[in-house]
């Protein structure tokens, strides 16, 4: 990943997105980058949020980390009412496809990219 194809994420939208609705996050630990998230609210609709990619530093994979940010990004978004969040992995990309089962995604549609998404806890109250 390079500075330039960062910035060209950091902009990229899908068709009929407003700029406003694009969030790029960044978590750091002791001022350290270790994960980004590309997330769009309202996309395709507007009770749904669409995950475009979530990175993490290598250094800190497979001990949780990413599986509580996920998690934790699920549960706010259920307090905000969203029915659903979905998100893509290129097919045959099996660390990503064992990654996002395990929080809690299903595969919805399979081709070049698998579309995948979690519906979120309807039952939960204020």
């Amino acid at each position: 990943m390079t500075r330039k194809s960062i910035e060209s994420d950091m902009v990229a939208l899908p068709d009929n997105v407003d700029f406003k609705d694009k969030y790029y996050v960044g978590y750091f630990k002791n001022e350290k980058l270790i994960a980004v998230l590309d997330l769009i609210d309202g996309y395709p609709k507007k009770d749904i949020v669409f995950i475009g990619f979530f990175m993490m530093d290598i250094s800190i994979q497979k001990n949780g980390v990413g599986s509580a940010i996920v998690n934790e990004l699920i549960d706010y978004l259920t307090t905000l009412k969203y029915k659903e969040v979905r998100l893509g992995w290129i097919n045959g990309n099996l660390q990503a496809e064992h990654f996002w089962i395990k929080n809690g995604f299903c595969p919805i549609k399979e081709g070049r990219v698998v579309l995948a998404n979690r519906l979120l806890n309807k039952f939960l109250t204020d």
